[in-house]
């Protein structure tokens, strides 16, 4: 370009290629082992017909995670989805004229389970990695744990039916 009065050129940039997305890494959930199905979709990852007669373990491995990727996505165990629809469902029946409070009060409870569930899984399992990755190195914080959780259950009076 040419400079016409100005010491200034343009920048020319093409902003609508879109960057290439890396599959995510697989971690497995501990919420999908209260379902009936996990030990055979599991079965079925270990025993593929796509796996050659003298597959390593790391193939048996990998086809598994394969297997319980599909799944999960058939199955719709991602609980941020799950949340989001019954948020949209509970603000669709308020909209709704015709909706009773009945249908209103079960879909809120729903929504409402699905929130505990959610954050109690979530929050027992980050547990668990930092237990898991701090607790056996640092002994003020094994401690410290100890400690909070007895005062937490102490008992530190008894009330009968009078008060």
């Amino acid at each position: 370009m040419r400079l016409w009065g100005s010491d200034h050129r343009p920048i020319l940039a093409d902003v609508l290629i879109k960057p290439t997305r890396r599959a995510k890494k697989f971690k497995f959930d501990k919420r999908c082992l209260d379902n009936e199905e996990l030990r055979q979709v599991i079965l079925e990852g270990w025993k593929s017909p796509d796996l050659p007669p003298n597959a390593t373990i790391m193939e048996y491995i990998s086809s598994c995670r394969k297997a319980l990727s599909e799944w999960r996505k058939q199955h719709n165990v991602n609980s941020a989805k799950l949340v989001e629809e019954l948020k949209e469902k509970v603000e669709g029946l308020y909209a709704d004229d015709n909706a009773t409070t009945e249908e209103i009060a079960a879909a809120l409870k729903e929504l409402s389970d699905a929130l505990k569930a959610e954050e109690i899984n979530v929050l027992e399992q980050k547990s668990r990695v930092f237990w898991l990755r701090e607790g056996d190195r640092n002994t003020i914080f094994f401690h410290a744990l100890t400690k909070q959780r007895r005062a937490k259950n102490k008992i530190t009076q008894l009330l009968d039916a009078n008060g």
